[in-house]
């Protein structure tokens, strides 16, 4: 296993490795798997693709809460995304996601090509950013720094940004079926996906 990249930031340590013989690549967060490539396309395709399929028409306005990576951003881009907006916490991984070779190319330059905010997610209600036709929750397992999203009062708000007939895609953890119950006592029945996708359709 070959290390392509290997910072620590002030919240967390950032990985970048691959597997000299096949090709693969793997971005870690704390030695945590945020994805493999191949393989985060089948995950992707649920969290945003899907979630568009859903909305019944072509996304004017998409935000990604973490995604970091630019890999939710990517696909809402290919499918007709007019503006993208990510919301991170950490620029090391975004800059990462915007210089390394590997990451751009499989990115797709999305986070060049949308509009990324470096901040602690919690601050997105807040923000002023107006209201999105699909607002996408790419978040890590639950630790320090994700486990106040997975709230019911976070998830409420993110609701509210949404337009008419947005939906709303999030990852549950499997270990974390907390989510889930805040989601049901947001006041809505969430649908789940494959890879234990929730959504929303306002």
């Amino acid at each position: 296993m070959k290390v392509l990249f290997d910072q620590t930031s002030p919240y967390q340590r950032v990985t970048l490795v691959e597997d000299s013989g096949t090709g693969r690549f793997c971005l870690l967060l704390n030695g945590h798997p945020q994805f493999v490539h191949p393989g985060e396309e089948i995950y992707h395709r649920e969290l945003i693709d899907r979630a568009i399929s859903m909305l019944g028409r072509r996304p004017r306005r998409v935000l990604v809460v973490g995604g970091g990576d630019g890999l939710p951003a990517r696909n809402a881009l290919r499918l007709g995304a007019q503006e993208v907006y990510t919301v991170d916490i950490d620029p090391l991984v975004v800059k990462l996601s915007m210089t390394h070779p590997l990451m751009r190319t499989l990115n797709m330059d999305s986070l060049r090509r949308s509009n990324v905010v470096i901040s602690d997610a919690q601050n997105v209600p807040s923000m002023g950013l107006g209201n999105f036709d699909l607002i996408s929750m790419d978040l890590t397992e639950p630790d320090r720094l994700s486990q106040k999203l997975y709230s019911r009062n976070f998830v409420k708000k993110l609701i509210q940004m949404l337009r008419q007939g947005g939906v709303l895609s999030a990852y549950e953890n499997r270990s974390f079926m907390g989510f889930a119950r805040s989601i049901s006592k947001s006041g809505f029945v969430p649908g789940m996906g494959f890879f234990s996708i929730f959504y929303y359709k306002n």
